[in-house]
C-alpha cells in the first residue's frame, strides 16, 4: 500500500492488499491496479518499503518446532513466494539462516499455487509426495500442496478450506502442530 501511494497509483485498502498475499507479485499488482504500466517502478518502490519495515516476527513456538523436526531427522525446506533477497534478510534477522535443509523461492521457479517448488523441494531430498507435509498460512500454500500431492497440509489460521482439497489440518498455533506431529 505504501509503495502504491508513493507512486500515485489507484488507492487500495490494506484489506484488498492482504487478500492478495501469497500471489506472485506480478499477479498481485495486476489484480490491484489492472495495467502493468508502472510495474517496474512499483517493484522497486515495494522492495524499498519492504526493506524499511521492522524484521518479521516468527509465530510463537516455531524455533521449538524446527528443533523437534531436526532432532527427529526430518528434512525441512522453505517454499516461498518471497524473493531470495527478502527470504535471506528474514532468515538473518530471525537467526534462522543455515537452519533449513533447502530454500526455494518463486523467482527461481514458479510461484505458488504452482506445485513446482514443492516438487523440487521433496525430490531434492529424495522424498515422495506421500512423505511430504506442507505447513502454511495462505491459499496458495493449500493449492500448491494439493497439486503437488503432498500427504497433508497444515494451515495456521482461520482460512475456509475448499471442499475439493483433501488432507488439510487447521490449527490455531504452532504448539498444535507439535501435538499433531508427535501423535504420528
Amino acid at each position: 500500500v505504501m509503495a502504491a501511494e508513493s507512486l500515485g497509483l489507484k488507492k487500495v485498502t490494506l484489506l484488498q492488499a492482504k487478500n492478495q498475499i501469497g500471489l506472485p507479485i506480478e499477479e498481485l499488482y495486476q489484480n490491484l491496479f489492472g495495467s502493468m504500466d508502472q510495474f517496474d517502478e512499483f517493484l522497486s518502490k515495494y522492495h524499498e518499503c519492504y526493506n524499511s519495515l521492522p524484521p518479521a516476527k516468527l509465530f510463537p513456538g516455531v524455533v521449538e518446532l524446527i528443533e523437534m523436526l531436526k532432532s527427529n531427522g526430518i528434512f525441512i525446506a522453505i517454499v516461498t513466494n518471497k524473493s531470495r533477497a527478502s527470504l535471506d534478510m528474514e532468515l538473518t534477522t530471525t537467526g534462522l539462516e543455515g537452519v533449513f535443509d533447502s530454500t526455494w523461492v518463486a523467482e527461481d521457479y514458479a510461484a505458488k499455487p504452482s506445485p513446482l517448488m514443492l516438487y523440487h523441494a521433496y525430490t531434492a531430498h529424495q522424498a515422495l509426495a506421500a512423505e511430504t507435509w506442507m505447513i502454511g498460512d495462505a491459499y496458495p500454500d493449500i493449492y500448491a500442496s494439493a497439486a503437488a500431492g503432498c500427504s497433508a497440509t497444515i494451515i495456521i489460521g482461520s482460512l475456509s478450506i475448499p471442499a475439493w482439497v483433501k488432507n488439510v489440518i487447521k490449527v490455531d498455533n504452532v504448539a498444535n502442530i507439535m501435538k499433531i506431529l508427535t501423535n504420528i
